[in-house]
């Protein structure tokens, strides 16, 4: 199992523990075992996209392209997006294409995403959206 906590330092260099769940993670150390060996990692939080520009994305940009291109799959089009503004190198194992995950940008590194799709609609396609900063 893995799970998140998360927490800041204070001046002192002590922890403040005020993202800290006690109940929770006595649980999650009980689904181990007596001795059972386990790894755990710190490293400074990254915040990742925001909310709002991700309702924004999903309910004005997908939304909005997938009615005029005739998608009715919202994360079929979504998916096509990402692949063609975030590509990764093929798996170098099986040759399959990767792509970057939304989940995983950055609050700046998604909103230049939406951005980009966006514009590109607009320019490329000569679509029209609801105005909003991502």
């Amino acid at each position: 199992m893995k799970s998140r906590w998360f927490d800041a330092v204070k001046v002192d260099g002590k922890p403040k523990l005020d993202g800290y769940d006690r109940v929770a993670y006595l649980r999650l150390l009980a689904e181990f075992g007596d001795g059972e060996e386990l790894q755990i990692s710190v490293r400074k939080r990254k915040r990742t996209r925001s909310t709002q520009a991700n309702a924004y994305y999903w309910a004005v940009v997908v939304t909005t392209m997938a009615k005029e291109l005739g998608y009715a799959d919202k994360d079929e089009l979504h998916d096509a997006l990402v692949s063609k503004f975030r590509p990764l190198p093929p798996d170098p194992v099986t040759g399959l294409m990767r792509r970057q995950s939304t989940r995983e940008m950055t609050t700046d590194e998604f909103s230049a995403y939406a951005s980009e799709v966006r514009l590109w609609a607009e320019a490329d396609l000569g679509m029209r959206f609801e105005s909003h900063e991502i």
